[in-house]
């Protein structure tokens, strides 16, 4: 993870998003793919610093039996999801993998306005 250097493109766009967005990443310790991909994301999301954006992580259980709540709220299916929100309302997810090579890159795509629903929807 040290090395791991976040697209700048992608990086500059989040840093500079005006609207206030919620970004809630669901994930799993004992999934790969939220092994791989989260920890990147969270560090460009780091490295954009922008203080507009609100992070929320949420920790599911194997099977997808635990935290019931946002797990129907969300219809979370696959780890990791990240799920885009601004008032409210998704604009956008990003579903087990990224579209693009990286998350950050669909996260900037989804906070510009473009959809994105990942690999599953």
């Amino acid at each position: 993870m040290e090395s791991y250097q976040p697209d700048p493109g992608a990086v500059a766009a989040i840093k500079s998003i005006q609207p206030e967005t919620t970004i809630t990443v669901a994930l799993a310790t004992w999934c790969s793919d939220s092994k791989q991909h989260v920890p990147r994301l969270l560090k460009a999301l780091d490295a954009a610093g922008n203080r507009r954006l609100q992070i929320k992580l949420i920790g599911i259980a194997r099977e997808f039996r635990e935290p019931v709540e946002p797990i129907k709220r969300f219809n979370i299916v696959h780890v990791p999801t990240v799920i885009v929100e601004r008032n409210g309302v998704e604009i956008g997810r990003i579903v087990e993998n990224p579209t693009s090579k990286t998350m950050e890159e669909d996260l900037a795509a989804i906070l510009n306005g473009a959809r994105n629903s990942g690999k599953h929807q």
